[in-house]
């Protein structure tokens, strides 16, 4: 991308490590705190860091008391080695079906925000994902691509306490393959 901006004189807009675009998927938090103003905990998936970073700033300034948990894959988990070593951190590769957060280098920006505001960080395996994906299927008759069902897969496998508390599970996207869907079905 760097290279076609450069042969056309076009700009490179950061997917996720930029302020502006942490600050407008940070506008997720406000939904979440309007509609649940006494929500416990919000569990967010996390690829290159700016959906959590947004949301974990934007939620700790307006109510410091939530607990805002990160989710990764375990075959792409970056951000869960950043956090756990208190410094940015890259995988050497990624391998998980959930391609929406297969992030091997997450940003600088958003490793410093997640530090500063992010209470813990988990890992999910891909079968703990897809048993979020065909209860979501079968129960709620939504489609939910595996990045995005990793917060609930999160909670399924216990790696999140929701236990008798308000817990938000931030589900995102519905960019998800037929052949996948077989494949967790299966």
């Amino acid at each position: 991308a760097r290279g076609i901006c450069e042969q056309g004189g076009a700009t490179f807009l950061q997917p996720f490590d930029d302020y502006e675009v942490m600050a407008g998927q940070g506008t997720v938090a406000l939904e979440i705190l309007s509609e649940l103003p006494t929500v416990d905990t919000v569990v967010v998936p996390v690829g290159g860091g700016g959906l959590i970073s947004g949301v974990a700033a934007c939620i700790k300034q307006v109510n410091p008391r939530v607990r805002v948990v990160g989710v990764q894959a375990e075959g792409a988990c970056a951000v869960y080695k950043s956090f756990k070593a208190g410094k940015h951190m890259t995988t050497d590769g990624v391998s998980t079906i959930a391609d929406g957060i297969a992030v091997g280098n997450p940003g600088e920006k958003t490793t410093a925000e997640i530090l500063r505001c992010v209470d813990d960080m988990v890992t999910v395996s891909d079968n703990d994902i897809s048993s979020a994906i065909l209860l979501l299927m079968e129960r709620s008759k939504l489609i939910v691509e595996p990045a995005g069902a990793s917060s609930l897969a999160a909670v399924l496998a216990g790696k999140v306490d929701a236990k008798g508390k308000r817990t938000v599970c931030l589900l995102s996207g519905g960019n998800i393959d037929v052949s996948v869907i077989h494949r967790v079905v299966e």
